[in-house]
């Protein structure tokens, strides 16, 4: 399992926070293996779950047949990408094998809303992220969609 404190580095979303915030995010993720072909969200089912890849590639399917491969080590599947107001707006299947760190949506979402530098440097790593990769899928309010 690749090391999350070096997932979380590499990650464009989250590699720009300072150690003890990391430190702070590293307790709230926990390793999860999962097979090629498994589901890991179903659309319209309750949000429990986000995905920060270590290694492997994950499909994001959205509405509309819109979609998004992720196969970086630190790619995010998560907040407004998969959600909307804690139920899944995405079915996130796995294309090949996968480590992915799972962080609970509530404990990401304590985490956002706490106001802190590091939660504002996420979000707004976040919104420049989407807008790179999937800017059919943004919302103007992520913190609502949670």
């Amino acid at each position: 399992m690749s090391k999350l404190k070096d997932v979380l580095e590499s990650s464009a979303v989250f590699g720009s926070i300072d150690d003890a915030d990391l430190e702070d995010l590293e307790s709230r993720f926990e390793p999860r293996r999962f097979n090629t072909g498994e589901v890991l969200t179903s659309v319209g089912e309750e949000a429990e779950f986000y995905y920060l890849l270590g290694s492997g590639c994950l499909l994001v399917a959205l509405e509309e047949g819109k979609a998004l491969v992720m196969s970086s080590p630190g790619d995010f599947a998560g907040l407004d990408l998969i959600s909307d107001r804690g139920n899944y707006r995405s079915e996130v299947i796995v294309l090949d094998t996968a480590e992915v760190f799972a962080v609970a949506r509530e404990d990401m979402k304590a985490f956002l809303e706490s106001g802190s530098a590091a939660a504002e440097q996420v979000l707004d790593a976040w919104t420049a992220h989407v807008d790179q990769i999937a800017p059919f899928a943004k919302h103007e309010d992520i913190l609502e969609c949670l």
